[in-house]
């Protein structure tokens, strides 16, 4: 892609040292985009942060896009060219769906796929090698399904799918529209239900529900979503989960949430929309979070928390609270040295 080409895609504008020699701009060449660390005098790289600027004078990187809140005059180095954007990030985002788009995979049905005689496929699906899927289940339009995945019966999975390989989505799974799943996930297996009988042992209690996944969710690696005991574990539209999260049977997760990796969310928990899990984060059973509540990493929530609350610590409370606590405790050992 040639400067002139790519400043109109990201409404730049630029800024070049008056001694750089630098001519026909407009015509140079860029042939991909990379951390400043890592990019050749061919790739563009983004400077957003101060603390980045041993990297930013070091860099090979003749092409940088800046921040214009984070521009100083002594970025004009002689052999560097900057494009000053408005936000670095919807920048990056831009240029890496440009630079890297999706690979566009021809249908095909691999002949090492064990696929029954009574599943429904869609238009121009994809199901790659040694993947099983049962009876009674059916794969929407344009959707791919990786190696090694597992499809129990009665699962339904929506148009514009990406499955990636080895995932097992168990009996009755509902799968919506436009959801990516990426490897190792597991969706389906049973809750954790079990009742303590007069002789002390765990009677496990049967997990007959579903698992409800709604359009536009990605759900990371080595995730697991489990079965209800009865009705459907449900995740709302747009919802986004990093890998390694833990979702038991029974929640409810709101629409646009983020929850972050090692997330753990007990049995029948009700979360709103807009909420953020933090990583390492976990919720007691039965809990409700309000919608556009934040937890802060590591936070152990175990009673219901308001609409727009932050929390953070354990057990959670108001973030600005916990602060104090935090700030008078790390003034304990002084005190106690001086009441010796």
């Amino acid at each position: 892609m040639i400067l002139k080409e790519l400043l109109q895609l990201v409404n730049g504008e630029i800024k070049v040292s008056p001694l750089s020699g630098f001519s026909q701009i407009d015509s140079i060449e860029i042939f991909g985009i990379n951390t400043l660390k890592h990019a050749s005098e061919k790739e563009l790289s983004f400077f957003s942060n101060q603390k980045n600027y041993d990297e930013y004078k070091k860099t090979k990187a003749k092409v940088i896009c800046v921040e214009k809140k984070f521009f100083k005059e002594n970025f004009l180095d002689n052999n560097k060219i900057i494009i000053l954007v408005n936000n670095i990030k919807e920048t990056i985002k831009i240029l890496l769906d440009e630079f890297y788009q999706d690979e566009i995979i021809e249908p095909k049905i691999s002949s090492s796929a064990i696929i029954s005689d009574k599943v429904y496929l869609g238009e121009n699906v994809s199901i790659d090698d040694y993947t099983i899927i049962k009876q009674f289940s059916k794969i929407g339009n344009n959707t791919t399904i990786g190696a090694l995945c597992y499809i129990g019966k009665n699962v339904v999975i929506g148009n514009n799918c990406k499955i990636y390989p080895m995932v097992k989505i168990l009996d009755g799974t509902k799968i919506s529209d436009n959801v990516i799943i990426h490897s190792g996930t597991v969706i389906g297996s049973d809750g954790f239900g079990y009742l303590k009988d007069k002789d002390g042992k765990h009677q496990k209690i049967k997990q007959v529900g579903i698992v409800e996944v709604s359009s536009n969710v990605e759900i990371g690696a080595n995730v697991t979503i489990d079965r209800a005991t009865m009705g459907k574990t449900f995740i709302a539209e747009g919802t986004k989960i990093d890998n390694l999260v833990h979702i038991a049977h029974n929640v409810e997760i709101g629409k646009n949430c983020l929850i972050i990796a090692q997330v753990g969310i007990a049995g029948s928990s009700k979360i709103g929309d807009n909420v953020i899990l933090a990583g390492q984060a976990g919720i007691k059973d039965h809990v409700i979070i309000g919608d556009n509540s934040i937890v802060a990493a590591q936070a152990g929530v175990i009673s219901d928390i308001d609409s727009g609350k932050v929390v953070s610590g354990y057990p959670a409370i108001d973030h600005k609270e916990q602060m104090k606590i935090i700030a008078i405790m790390n003034k304990l050992p002084k005190i106690y040295k001086n009441n010796k």
